[in-house]
Formats: structure tokens, C-alpha cells, sequence
């Protein structure tokens, strides 16, 4: 977890960076950027609970991949 002075500096960078997350993803609706904003919170709490980023990034692509296979399906 993010060594910090303040005990609240972990869940207030966790809040601002699923909020802009989730701005980031409104393009494609409310409903989506809300989802976005909950991947977010998972993402972030993953990436900060330990020091491998890539973990984090590997659930973000699986979600894309999983998202636009499903989109881009023959029984979609």
C-alpha cells in the first residue's frame, strides 16, 4: 500500500483516480462510465494493495477482451 504521512492519502487517491477514470469512459454513456467508475475502484485498490502494476493492467485488458468479444460475437 502507498506509504503516506496522512491515513486518508490511499482512499483519496483511489476516489480521484476512479472519478476521472470513469470521465474518462462517459463517451460511451452514463451506464458504462458508472461501471467504469467501479472497475476503477477495483483497479485501484488492486494496484495499491500491492507493488506489481501489472496486475492490474492484466484485469484491464481482460475486461476489454471479454467486453469486445462479446460485442463482436456471431451470437451477440
Amino acid at each position: 500500500m502507498l506509504a503516506s504521512r496522512t491515513p486518508y492519502a490511499y482512499p483519496i487517491a483511489l476516489g480521484v483516480s476512479s472519478t476521472l477514470f470513469a470521465l474518462v469512459h462517459l463517451p460511451w454513456g452514463i451506464a458504462f462510465s458508472a461501471m467504469a467508475l467501479l472497475a476503477g475502484l477495483f483497479y485501484g485498490t488492486m494496484a495499491g494493495r500491492t507493488p506489481h502494476l501489472d496486475r492490474a493492467i492484466a484485469a484491464h485488458f481482460l475486461t476489454n477482451a471479454s467486453i469486445a468479444l462479446c460485442l463482436h460475437s456471431p451470437l451477440a
